[in-house]
């Protein structure tokens, strides 16, 4: 996370992190985490900017969708206007 990321994370009680995978073509399932309060939850690593670890363990919600659904919405993403 940015400087400025974190400073939100501090002061906002609404902010979370989502954390996406599967957006490459051919992954399989699209998973859509989300992490709130991730500056409580999950161990962090300073570097030039904040790190987390952890992530997969993490109480998050979590989205699971199929992989052609996953297709549908990578398309919708990649062009807004298609149907």
């Amino acid at each position: 996370m940015t400087p400025s990321e974190v400073e939100r994370a501090r002061t906002d009680p609404d902010f979370f992190l989502a954390v996406v995978a599967g957006l490459e073509e051919g992954a399989g399932e699209l998973r859509v985490r989300f992490i709130f309060d991730p500056l409580g939850r999950l161990p962090l690593r300073l570097r030039n900017d904040l790190t987390f670890g952890g992530v997969r363990d993490a109480e998050a919600l979590e989205y699971v969708f199929p992989a052609s659904a996953a297709n549908v919405a990578a398309e919708t993403v990649l062009d807004p206007r298609s149907d």
